[in-house]
């Protein structure tokens, strides 16, 4: 037993990591450091073949690309913060050569995220009986509830719902395990009202009803009938879920709600601007990050008008783009944005045959969509565990290799 665990212990350390994840990213910190003394003192062969692939080599290449630009403008020290952050998913991957039981690890991270739900609904509950009112619709109080900011909450949710379905059809026993936790994530999307993660959760369900389950149409319908009238029946118990939505009484007052409650509709029209500006190169973007932050903050100050309050916090907070691919073409141009985009494309193109990389793929895609993910500890490690998967999963022939060596010790 005692050697077992000595042959496996990168598989419980990546599973520690995973299940304190969600909680803090110092102790994270701390075990990737652990991890590559160990990685680095090894003397046994390591096989790199799952990451000797065109993918490994575009998405290396973004990130040289845009911290080589970033010392030749002399802004690499400014914005270190933010170009320390892309280490962790480019090692991760590299790290997770040496896990032997790539569905311990995924069970660890739904483990995680279970736990993760479990204590914001007691945060959220503890709330209620204190103050006699759900915060749901108080961003602020909400994400410290949360413990993550709500989009994250949400994401982390949705990946253990695909994880718990995926788990569930592979495994033959101790499957209620996997309904429990697929349920917790879903009634937990549901609760919060995480716009990003219900609708991407809708758009996989769509796609899996049509693309990938065997059944006569009329039951993909009714099935798909089912889910729309769950969640019509949350927009009208759960009055936070139309707030969050910014669905108002009919087209005009929703129209008016969006604008005035959803960011994007000045941070956006604000990117767009900055990329009119003269000395914005479209090939290769502005000199850095701070630099695009000053910028937007200007714009802030400029286009928000009629509302002082809301003109000062936008100035204050200095928002980011609220959207990767935005971020990656102001501060990396055309250039980067192409490398970006085809790894993506390319990724969904090669994970389509196998529904569960193919949705975890499109989902950490479209959060792209509306989150500066990789601005964040949290979201590049989270993107760190969505490669790991996606490059063993991807590899069959290198877990089948895994499984021979551990046989043969």
């Amino acid at each position: 037993m005692k050697e077992k665990i000595k042959s496996e212990y990168f598989d419980w350390l990546f599973c520690g990591l995973a299940i304190i994840l969600p909680f803090s990213t110092a102790i994270p910190n701390i075990l990737i450091g652990v991890m590559l003394v160990l990685f680095i003192s090894q003397r046994e062969k390591i096989d790199f073949s799952p990451l000797r692939i065109p993918l490994v080599y575009l998405l290396f290449s973004l990130f040289a690309y845009l911290s080589l630009k970033s010392l030749i403008n002399g802004t690499f020290y400014v914005d270190s913060a933010i170009y320390s952050r892309y280490f962790f998913f480019l090692v991760l991957p590299v790290l997770f050569l040496k896990v032997k039981a790539l569905d311990k690890v995924k069970i660890a991270v739904i483990v995680g995220a279970s736990a993760f739900i479990i204590k914001s609904l007691v945060l959220i509950l503890n709330f209620y009986f204190i103050f006699h009112t759900l915060p749901l619709g108080n961003g602020e109080m909400i994400n410290k509830l949360l413990i993550l900011e709500r989009p994250y909450a949400g994401f982390l949710a949705l990946l253990s719902i695909l994880l718990s379905v995926e788990q569930f059809q592979n495994k033959s026993k101790h499957k209620w395990i996997f309904i429990i936790s697929g349920i917790l994530g879903f009634g937990f999307i549901l609760f919060i009202s995480a716009r990003n993660s219900l609708l991407t959760l809708l758009l996989l369900f769509f796609i899996y009803l049509f693309f990938y389950l065997r059944l006569p149409l009329v039951k993909r319908i009714f099935l798909l009938g089912c889910i729309l009238i769950m969640i019509a029946l949350t927009a009208i118990y759960n009055r936070n879920f139309l707030t969050r939505f910014n669905i108002g009484s009919d087209l005009k007052t929703t129209l008016s709600m969006s604008s005035d409650l959803e960011p994007r509709f000045i941070i956006w029209p604000c990117a767009y601007e900055l990329s009119k500006q003269q000395d914005f190169s479209p090939f290769f973007g502005f000199s850095g990050e701070s630099d695009i932050r000053d910028r937007l903050a200007n714009c802030y100050g400029v286009s928000i008008k009629g509302n002082d309050v809301k003109r000062d916090w936008f100035v204050k907070e200095r928002f980011n783009t609220h959207s990767q691919f935005i971020a990656i073409f102001l501060g990396g141009g055309l250039l980067g944005l192409l490398v970006f985009c085809a790894f993506l494309f390319i990724s969904l193109k090669n994970a389509f045959k196998d529904f569960y990389q193919f949705a975890i793929v499109l989902a950490i895609g479209l959060f792209f969509v509306f989150e500066n993910v990789l601005f964040r500890q949290f979201g590049c490690y989270i993107f760190g565990f969505i490669l790991c998967f996606y490059f063993r999963d991807a590899d069959k022939k290198y877990i089948s290799k895994l499984s021979r060596h551990e046989v043969s010790d």
